[in-house]
């Protein structure tokens, strides 16, 4: 069975790190909870094309829901804290994750848009 992504919700689950929609008000939580969703309808046999990249499967659709939400709850945590944007990507959250999810979008940019999802987002 060959299923369709649910629009860039999967981006490259073999090489990068996702883009939310901000503009769309899209956010990390939304993906995690679009994963969600989605997990329990894969087999061991479906194959996931995302919007950007290879074809997955339902290991790797799992993989990347772990790595997203991992880095969700980090920042969230860290926000709670106070920290400042500088002092999260210094924390490097996705310290584990750079070498496999890091190639397509550094993960700093994407700590940096999942932080903006928790925090109003201000011009520089």
């Amino acid at each position: 069975m060959v299923r369709s992504a649910l629009g860039l919700v999967l981006v490259s689950l073999l090489a990068a790190v996702p883009a939310a929609a901000q503009e769309q008000r899209g956010s990390v939580e939304g993906i995690v909870k679009a994963m969600d969703e989605l997990i329990p309808t894969l087999d061991d046999f479906t194959k996931v094309i995302p919007g950007h990249g290879p074809v997955s499967t339902k290991k790797e659709v799992i993989a990347y829901r772990k790595m997203i939400n991992t880095v969700a709850t980090r920042v969230k945590s860290m926000v709670k804290q106070g920290k400042t944007l500088e002092q999260i990507v210094a924390a490097k959250p996705l310290r584990e994750y750079d070498e496999e999810w890091g190639k397509f979008r550094k993960t700093d940019s994407f700590v940096e848009m999942v932080y903006y999802g928790f925090v109003p987002y201000k011009q520089k």
